[in-house]
């Protein structure tokens, strides 16, 4: 019987509830290459399935990649800082590690902006093998030069199974730096008036990243697989508040009205809170 197990787990939900991360129509830089859709779910606070410890301790691991580097970095002489803050209006966040190098073309030196990643090996040996970052990485790394000005800059990515290492430098586009900053701003607007995009072109119900999205169960709704399960069930049991916060946003993007504000909190940590009372909270039918 697991004695560590169920203690930690236990732990980290608690830890999640203490999340201070402001969401609400706060676009966070980081995200920009992802699903528009759900980056303004995210900024909507809308209800979702609560993360399962397991996930916390995959961010963890993420976390402390960029700790070791950046605290490298640092050892080495060339760190300037652990991370650079973006603010701009309604768009909130910061970057990973600021560098400074050395070179005959730039003797005075030239900052860069390192952005952190790992990476299982099927996804490390597909970004070696053509040479190619994941796009939503080279979006994040172009939105942070845009906003800081530092305009050059090199995605660095460990694989988490072997600790192998690649790189990928990249210089400032400045269009499509502008692109993003539109794209942010239009995302932002949307969230503050409670109206959903599009779903992004070839997000069928099938594609992988819906499968890991917490949001998949509004926009595929009814949705299922060959064999006749539902694909996305709504993660809560019948009858609950949760439950039934859920089928009315369902219920308003099927007519086409705004999304309803069910959650009063702001931040991941008071979504969470609420989450959990309102999955053990039954409401009359």
């Amino acid at each position: 019987m697991p004695v560590l197990q169920p203690m930690i787990d236990r732990f980290l939900q608690q830890k999640q509830q203490q999340n201070d991360r402001p969401m609400r129509n706060k676009l966070h830089p980081s995200t920009i290459g992802m699903c528009q859709r759900k980056i303004v779910f995210e900024m909507m606070v809308v209800p979702r399935a609560l993360d399962p410890p397991r996930l916390a301790r995959v961010f963890d691991n993420g976390h402390k990649v960029h700790e070791r580097y950046e605290q490298l970095f640092m050892d080495m002489g060339i760190g300037v800082a652990r991370e650079v803050k973006l603010e701009k209006g309604d768009i909130s966040g910061h970057t990973d590690a600021l560098i400074k190098l050395y070179s005959f073309a730039a003797p005075q030196g030239e900052y860069w902006l390192v952005e952190l990643k790992s990476a299982s090996s099927k996804s490390f040996e597909w970004m070696v093998k053509n040479n190619q970052p994941k796009k939503e990485h080279k979006a994040q790394l172009t939105f942070y030069m845009h906003l800081s000005g530092i305009h050059k800059g090199v995605i660095l990515v460990e694989n988490k199974d072997n600790q192998e290492i690649w790189e990928y430098e990249m210089e400032y586009d400045p269009v499509f730096g502008q692109q993003l900053e539109q794209k942010a701003l239009w995302l932002i607007d949307l969230a503050k008036h409670r109206i959903l995009p599009p779903i992004p072109r070839g997000f069928s119900p099938s594609h992988y990243k819906c499968a890991y999205c917490p949001f998949a169960m509004y926009c595929h709704y009814g949705s299922r697989t060959e064999d006749g399960q539902e694909r996305y069930p709504i993660p809560f049991m019948p009858g609950t508040e949760a439950y039934r916060d859920i089928l009315k946003i369902i219920e308003a993007m099927e007519q086409g009205k705004s999304i309803p504000n069910v959650i009063e909190g702001d931040t991941i940590g008071e979504l969470i809170q609420e989450m959990t009372r309102k999955s053990q909270t039954y409401v009359d039918a």
